[in-house]
């Protein structure tokens, strides 16, 4: 108290005003025993109090530059943090080469930055061989919204198979499946289908997939069948209206299926269906020839050749060949006619 009294009365001192200097003559006489004079002076008294208030007051810290000064600091500080971010972001990952923990740091970096707009941006990083931590991104599913939760789960459950994911989203899954990307759709199918082994049991759980999903089509049967092509001939014969395309594919991969050829042979004709976008084409559009319908008959022809020529002085292989011979003949029936319609396009 004697040192505070002393600061206060040293700021005073040092003051001109005569305002301050009647102050200090009244905490001398506040020492004293009151005087009339001094009762019935009240106002004047009052005024040297919020005088003392004042001088007192402005001994404090400045709380507002104070303040400022932090919020200053603050800025800078998540300006350098903004700056590293996007570059950490602009820095590609190295071909799957860099550590799980990393790798899950920068979906979560993508995420926060707004950046993570794709499913294949997703998919290169939980797909990784190198991503194992399936269980905080399990656990923070909730920081993306809900479609990127639709696509998360299914590569998750893909990688891990923890059954709680797929307790909590299957029915999501066939509801929004429609939604998915056609690769993330893809990997569904095998994730379904993993544990059958028979006939019955693969029918079962496609029947009643099928049955949950909306308006199924063409396109949803030709991505069944490049999701679970080694195991294609348990399925039923597709119902569906096909493009003649689309009917050599499916009736090529179950003979391909039955025969347990490599399975390197199926996945060739898989990835030609895929990369010639063969789930798109429809039946309505038969009149229209595109250069990937020419594409995929024509890669389609070479690849049933090569598996034919493979099949030569092997034991038991004379009903595959018989099979093969067959759809060649389909094949090339088709490939002429869609050489004479692209003719026609161009005269």
């Amino acid at each position: 108290m004697k040192r505070a009294f002393s600061n206060l009365s040293s700021r005073l001192l040092k003051s001109e005003s005569d305002e301050l200097k009647a102050t200090i003559q009244f905490l001398t006489r506040a020492s004293k025993r009151p005087s009339l004079t001094s009762l019935l002076d009240a106002e004047s008294g009052q005024n040297h109090v919020e005088r003392v208030l004042k001088v007192l007051n402005s001994t404090l810290p400045e709380v507002d530059s104070q303040k400022k000064r932090v919020q200053t600091h603050y800025d800078i500080l998540f300006s350098q943090l903004k700056d590293i971010a996007r570059q950490s972001s602009q820095k590609p990952l190295q071909n799957g080469l860099e550590s799980s923990e990393k790798l899950y740091n920068y979906l979560l970096l993508q995420q926060y930055m707004g950046k993570l707009q794709t499913v294949p941006q997703m998919a290169r990083i939980v797909l990784s061989k190198t991503f194992q931590d399936f269980d905080k991104l399990w656990e923070n599913l909730t920081m993306f919204d809900a479609k990127q939760q639709l696509h998360l789960s299914v590569l998750l459950y893909y990688r891990c198979g923890n059954p709680i994911i797929r307790q909590q989203f299957e029915d999501q899954w066939l509801d929004k499946y429609g939604e998915m990307h056609i690769s993330v759709q893809r990997l569904l199918w095998k994730c379904l289908t993993r544990e059958c082994q028979t006939s019955a049991e693969l029918e079962h759980v496609v029947q009643i997939s099928r049955q949950s999903i909306r308006s199924w089509s063409a396109h949803d049967e030709v991505v069944l069948y490049q999701s679970i092509y080694t195991k294609c001939h348990l399925l039923p014969t597709p119902g569906e209206s096909l493009t003649k395309n689309q009917e050599l594919f499916i009736a090529t991969l179950r003979i391909l299926a039955r025969h347990n050829v490599h399975k390197r042979d199926m996945l060739k004709i898989v990835k030609l269906s895929i990369e010639n976008r063969l789930a798109n084409e429809t039946s309505e559009e038969t009149s229209v020839i595109s250069i990937y319908q020419y594409r995929f008959i024509r890669a389609l022809d070479l690849a049933v050749q090569d598996v034919y020529s493979s099949c030569e002085g092997k034991k038991n292989a004379n009903e595959l060949q018989n099979e093969l011979q067959q759809v060649l003949a389909s094949v090339n029936d088709e490939e002429q006619e869609v050489k004479s319609q692209m003719s026609l396009k161009f005269i």
